[in-house]
């Protein structure tokens, strides 16, 4: 977390789930903000949800909590400190921990010393937060930038303290308590993948709700009740920029995630294995509609020559089969086709007929994959899909 995210967008739809999970749940709820130094970007600025014309978009999700942030960004007191000092907003046994994550000048240096004793410290900083909130049967947990991996995360280097590794929220779940994490979504994946990712790294007992709105985040909550998991989820339908996702793990041990949101469970369906027919024109456009909403969020469009491109690759030639389909930040669209032996295509459309490919294909279980990328026309792409023998992952 950093001051400058208050009243934002994202911050509204975190204090919104973690006021219906206090109801839900009882007790007392406790908040490491993990708050990191504000940083100099232009990063916290999605306040429109409070603009009259947006006005009816997110209000109903908490009007209480909508008038007083507003209220809050009014009077320009965007800090960590106003949510703590309004009792109503997060309850008034509320327990907060509050310290910076910002390093003593005196082990800020760059040497093998200090590297050492800022491991010390942030470690240092855990048990502490730990041991402030260890009352609460509820706790959230706010990194900057979200979860990490345990064998990634670098104690000693303060970039990595915007993250949290999954081992603290192992820590801080045990015995059961119900831990929220706050995670923002990177570019790399499609946020689905990145969910179920997250959701089977955290165990079993898990749910999330992701957020679309400005850019996209999600919250993961360990340890759900069942009456909680009910209730988030119907949380999730009350707008159509949140989804809700859960895992299960079956009696093998292997886990899978799903979501119950009815605007998720449509998009779900353009992936599965199936041959396209041609009414199903009418869902890929209501899925670039849904893309295009997303992308103005967060500061992007598609362009033109690029859908262009795209449908006329979806009329012309053999049918194809189902496809994933998503808007790139640069503002064209990209089809990727997907198989469960580790082959994958994927169709990046740049428009006049030319197109940005990039092919996996594991031959055999003892040979590495191999990989191709490249810019051609439609004709030269479909011309490697014939070398590589890719022909009934993307036809029928």
């Amino acid at each position: 977390m950093q001051d400058r995210y208050t009243g934002d967008i994202g911050d509204y739809v975190k204090y919104a789930l973690l006021r219906l999970i206090r109801k839900v749940e009882g007790g007392r709820l406790g908040v490491a903000w993990y708050l990191y130094p504000d940083e100099p970007n232009g990063d916290g600025g999605h306040l429109e949800y409070l603009d009259r014309r947006r006005r009816k978009d997110w209000e109903h999700l908490d009007k209480e909590l909508y008038w007083k942030l507003k209220e809050i960004v009014e009077r320009k007191a965007r800090k960590v400190a106003s949510i703590e000092c309004d009792s109503e907003i997060l309850g008034n046994n509320t327990r907060f921990f509050s310290k910076r994550l910002t390093p003593p000048h005196s082990i800020a240096r760059n040497t093998v010393a200090d590297h050492q004793n800022r491991k010390k410290w942030r470690r240092g900083w855990f048990d502490e937060s730990r041991r402030k909130l260890d009352e609460c049967n509820l706790i959230f947990v706010d990194p900057d930038n979200g979860l990490y991996e345990n064998e990634k995360f670098r104690y000693g280097t303060v970039k990595h303290w915007k993250r949290i590794p999954v081992s603290e929220v192992e820590t801080l779940a045990h015995g059961g308590r119900t831990v929220v994490v706050y995670h923002h979504h990177t570019r790399k994946y499609r946020n689905i993948q990145e969910i179920d990712y997250w959701l089977k790294k955290l165990g079993g007992n898990a749910i999330a709700v992701r957020s679309g709105a400005g850019s996209a985040r999600s919250f993961f909550i360990v340890n759900p009740s069942a009456r909680l998991t009910e209730n988030v989820s119907r949380f999730a339908d009350m707008s159509q920029k949140l989804s809700f996702h859960y895992s299960h793990v079956d009696d093998t041990g292997n886990s899978a995630s799903y979501t119950n949101n009815l605007v998720a469970e449509k998009a779900a369906q353009l992936y599965e294995p199936d041959v396209l027919r041609l009414e199903d024109s009418d869902i890929y456009r209501s899925r670039i509609k849904e893309l295009c909403a997303y992308a103005v969020d967060d500061g992007y469009s598609l362009r033109p020559e690029s859908e262009q491109g795209f449908w006329n690759f979806f009329g012309a030639g053999p049918r194809l089969r189902r496809f994933e389909l998503v808007l790139i930040d640069n503002g064209n669209l990209r089809a990727v086709w997907q198989d469960e032996k580790e082959t994958h295509v994927g169709l990046q459309f740049l428009g006049d007929d030319i197109v940005q490919f990039v092919l996996f294909k594991r031959r055999c279980a003892s040979r590495p994959v191999s990989r191709v990328v490249g810019r051609d026309t439609v004709a030269g792409f479909e011309s490697q899909i014939r070398a590589f023998e890719l022909q009934s992952l993307l036809y029928e």
